[in-house]
């Protein structure tokens, strides 16, 4: 979650020194406003869709990990694609992937949350580790803006992100026991 958190971070700093910064007033409130409405309002529509049928889905893990791996894919096609109208496609997609993941996060916390801890804490826990995610992943990212480009960044989102496709893939099993979901580590070092 937290490598996550931090490409997400790097997504908003490449869009915010484009879309915001780097367009004359005038002329950045009509893009802010496309942007807006090709981005935000979508989610809005499809966020009650998403929830049940991820909540039915059951293989989270795996959905997680093709979120984070799809979003390195959109990413690094966006990157290429800076300057164009695909970026705002783009920026969708990944706001969309980022929905996906943290739906699918949600679900994961119930099953990794310990028998004394709760998922109240476990809750309590991810929000801190998404902090501290948003916070390690836009040091790297405005240094990425600032001496090189808003694509460079995003370069930088793609690669974030496939370190957390590659993160997923070592999760633990979470499994159902008597309707509790228990976590059985199979090998290898806990995420």
């Amino acid at each position: 979650h937290l490598v996550s958190v931090a490409g997400d971070a790097f997504v908003a700093i490449a869009l915010a020194g484009s879309v915001f910064f780097d367009l004359p007033v005038d002329e950045a409130r009509g893009r802010v406003a496309l942007y807006l409405a090709l981005t935000m309002a979508p989610l809005a529509f499809a966020a009650p869709f998403l929830v049940p049928l991820l909540d039915r889905a059951g293989p989270r893990r795996q959905i997680s990990f093709a979120a984070a791996l799809g979003r390195a894919v959109v990413a690094l096609y966006a990157a290429t694609r800076f300057g164009t109208l695909v970026l705002f496609p783009a920026a969708f997609i990944l706001l969309a992937l980022s929905k996906v993941h943290a739906i699918t996060k949600n679900g994961l916390a119930v099953a990794y949350a310990g028998r004394t801890e709760g998922l109240v804490g476990a809750n309590a826990r991810l929000g801190r580790i998404a902090a501290g995610g948003a916070v390690l992943g836009a040091g790297p990212a405005l240094l990425l803006l600032r001496f090189g480009s808003a694509e460079a960044t995003l370069y930088g989102a793609a690669i974030t992100y496939a370190v957390a496709a590659l993160l997923n893939l070592r999760l633990p099993h979470p499994r159902l026991r008597g309707g509790q979901a228990e976590v059985t580590r199979t090998g290898g070092i806990p995420a």
